[in-house]
């Protein structure tokens, strides 16, 4: 459970998230920090640390990239001040001492990669270090006491303390002691960020078991211990180190006061959120922007604040101008700008991931669920055996966003289709060949395969197809001769050549689940577009595979915001009047895959194509969001919005069109093109072969005078005795 506040809804400042049942670490970020300098230093630098007038001194001696500050001892009413001390993959060698009766400021610290290390113990009780800014750094410590360094020390963060840290886990790797979980010696504050003791401390959060407090407050204290708590007119007890807030009415506005130990008063207005926050930093648009991230759990004893990330806007007819509730590509950074992976939800661990708005939806889930009956549906890519991790969709969780302190609302937060998720096979960069390949049809251009046009390799589409691995500008030129030489097949071979071969060229079971899939959802945007082509090794085999995308438009969902429900994407729209892929469109056509079709349809019908579990997806995700008061927060902030079409979202309405949808569509689909008078045993008896009807054998031949034996006619297994 996590808590927003009231604010967020009202056009203010929002001052709190509340995240009961979990315990939260806490987070801070600004530093005022008064501790001691050494009294003697001279600064020795293999590179050249600081500009040439960073130090105020009588003679500065500049030695190639060697800075040496000789005459200090008699400036001691002089202030040195450094604007910023920029050390980059070189060591800091301390090897005297500097006179010290003066102030040294800090204004801005930048990452560091190597750590300090001191031949000379430093001395005491001299120093004042003023920082108005910590930017992340891997290795800086400051201590009061003496410390002999041997080895170097590496924390996540700096360490200013009065003594030597305690840690609750120590991981020693080599010469190096990484400090997983830092604890204030003299409190019982656990934290992965700087603890001082009688400073003034910026608290982002402040944890107690069971719930986290977003503060805007600076408080003065040795450790916050809650002496009080009320929600509303009711007092919270506290028991120990737990705080629980029992009988949560979803959607409530709740006041929230609570004393703290310093006689500080927390005063807000808070509603409970049962999904996790996602918390956006920046200004975005259609090219990436540097922002920030923090994702608050509910169902975890882990927060992630503050993580470095690059974003933009991301979609086709989704991201025009005109939108509002937009979709999101992040990406992660490391200090060095570098990708950085991130893992979430217990899924796979990558720097890149995406949150996607159900934007036209006015059910908000459509696309997470396709997504996840694919999952639930769909066969192992041909490869599967050689990469047993490989998926041909994405999974999710929803969250709930907020944008520069303004709330965005719900959004499906996921993986993306790329190498890492199909696990297609690497390009080989030292021999500069190409193996695994990915495409992603963006259009109808083509993507249909009902014609044929040659391709340019130095151009990143091919028609309607987007080269989405290897990355274009990584490889160019690129290769489509696979694509092309699968269109040309599926397009031009004979029947006898198509049947004959169609295994080597494409992955025919997965493409009778796409086309159930298809059916069953009536995903119209998805027959040929909004698609991926994969093939996983084109050296070892041209064979192509599909994984699925952008299932927002299924369900009865349009894609033209302008009317959401017609009857172009009803129940009753019949797939076998249409042009659906050539490929797919000659199998389901041919007796033998017919048959198999539906067979596969029938066996998914028992389990998870059932109308009840059908309906279930739908009606346990709508409880989610009204558990937790998302529903009601979705259709505040989103109801008359453009995006819609001024239409008002009511959950409620839209789940009760989605079960009727649901049921009139599987009864079309039982009772039309996947009517099967013998579905309990698939097999048909003929008592003679005297009509015109073509038989076919189990291998998709035509037989002309068939004898005993199980054939194909129209469609159906027959036994003729």
């Amino acid at each position: 459970m996590c808590v927003l506040p009231d604010s967020l809804f009202y056009g203010k400042d929002y001052p709190a998230i509340i995240h009961p049942d979990t315990l939260f670490e806490e987070k801070i970020d600004t530093i005022t920090a008064d501790t001691t300098l050494y009294e003697y230093l001279v600064n020795v630098c293999d590179t050249t640390l600081l500009q040439d007038t960073v130090v105020n001194c009588d003679s500065v001696v500049l030695t190639d990239t060697t800075i040496v500050v000789d005459s200090i001892i008699y400036r001691v009413d002089t202030t040195w001040v450094c604007d910023t001390v920029l050390m980059q993959d070189t060591l800091v060698n301390c090897d005297s001492i500097v006179r010290a009766d003066s102030l040294f400021v800090v204004d801005t610290i930048v990452r560091m990669d190597t750590a300090w290390v001191c031949d000379t113990i430093f001395a005491q009780d001299t120093m004042e270090i003023v920082c108005d800014s910590v930017i992340r750094m891997d290795s800086v410590f400051v201590v009061d006491t003496i410390i002999q360094l041997d080895t170097a020390w590496v924390c996540d963060t700096i360490l200013m303390q009065d003594t030597l840290v305690n840690c609750d886990s120590i991981l020693r790797m080599d010469s190096t002691i990484i400090f997983d979980t830092i604890v204030h010696i003299d409190s019982a504050w656990v934290c992965d960020t700087l603890v001082m003791r009688d400073t003034l401390i910026t608290c982002d959060s402040i944890s107690r078991t069971d719930t986290i407090i977003m503060l805007d407050t600076i408080y003065r204290m040795d450790t916050i211990v809650w002496q009080s708590m009320q929600l509303d007119d009711d007092s919270v007890a506290l028991v120990g180190d737990s705080i629980v807030f029992k009988n949560i009415v979803q959607n409530k506005r709740y006041r929230l006061e609570a004393r703290l130990s310093n006689d500080s008063l927390i005063d807000y207005d808070v509603v409970f959120s049962n999904l996790p926050i996602v918390v956006l930093n920046g200004e975005f648009g259609y090219d990436y922007a540097p922002g920030e991230v923090s994702i608050y759990f509910a169902d975890s004893v882990v927060c992630m604040e503050n993580m470095a990330a690059k974003i933009k806007w991301r979609g086709g007819s989704t991201n025009s101008a005109t939108k509002h509730k937009r979709n999101y590509t992040i990406k992660f950074l490391n200090e060095k700008q570098k990708k950085q992976k991130r893992q979430f939800f217990g899924l796979r661990n990558h720097n890149q991931w995406i949150l996607n708005a159900g934007q036209i939806d006015l059910g908000r889930c459509r696309n997470h669920i396709g997504h996840e009956l694919w999952n639930d549906i769909a066969r192992k890519p041909y490869y599967i055996d050689k990469e047993p991790e490989a998926l041909t969709s994405v999974r999710g969780k929803f969250v709930e966003v907020l944008l520069n302190q303004e709330y965005r609302g719900l959004y499906s937060m996921s993986e993306n289709i790329d190498q890492e998720q199909t696990r297609v096979k690497e390009y080989d960069e030292d021999n500069g060949v190409i193996h695994g390949q990915l495409w992603k049809a963006d259009s109808w251009d083509g993507t249909g395969m009902y014609d044929l046009m040659i391709y340019d390799n130095d151009k990143e589409t091919y028609r309607g197809f987007e080269t989405k691995y290897p990355e274009f500008e990584d490889v160019n030129p690129t290769d489509y001769s696979v694509l092309y030489n699968a269109i040309k097949f599926a397009l031009r071979s004979n029947d006898a050549r198509f049947f004959q071969d169609l295994d080597a060229y494409f992955d025919i079971p997965i493409l009778i689940d796409y086309y159930i899939l298809m059916n069953v959802l009536v995903a119209l945007d998805n027959n040929g577009k909004n698609m991926f082509w994969v093939c996983y090794d084109k050296e070892e085999s041209p064979k192509l595979t599909i994984a699925v995308w952008d299932l927002d438009c299924t369900v009865g969902q349009n894609f033209n915001d302008k009317d959401p429900h017609p009857a172009s994407f009803g129940p009753e729209v019949d797939m076998q009047s249409m042009n659906v892929i050539k490929v797919i469109d000659r199998i389901r056509k041919h007796p033998a895959y017919a048959d198999s079709i539906y067979n596969r349809y029938w066996e998914l019908r028992e389990t998870h194509l059932h109308t009840d579990s059908l309906i279930a997806r739908y009606e346990n995700y709508f409880k989610l969001f009204q558990r937790g008061g998302a529903a009601s927060r979705e259709e505040q902030r989103w109801s008359g919005d453009t995006d819609i079409a001024g239409l008002t979202l009511d959950f409620e309405q839209e789940l009760a069109f989605i079960k009727d949808w649901i049921e009139k569509r599987i009864s079309f689909l039982d009772n039309g093109e996947f009517y099967r008078a013998d579905v309990t045993t698939g097999i048909s008896t003929s008592e003679n072969n005297s009509d015109n009807a073509t038989y076919y054998n189990l291998l998709g031949l035509p037989v002309e005078n068939p004898t005993s034996g199980v054939y194909i006619k129209g469609g159906k297994k027959i036994l003729i005795p």
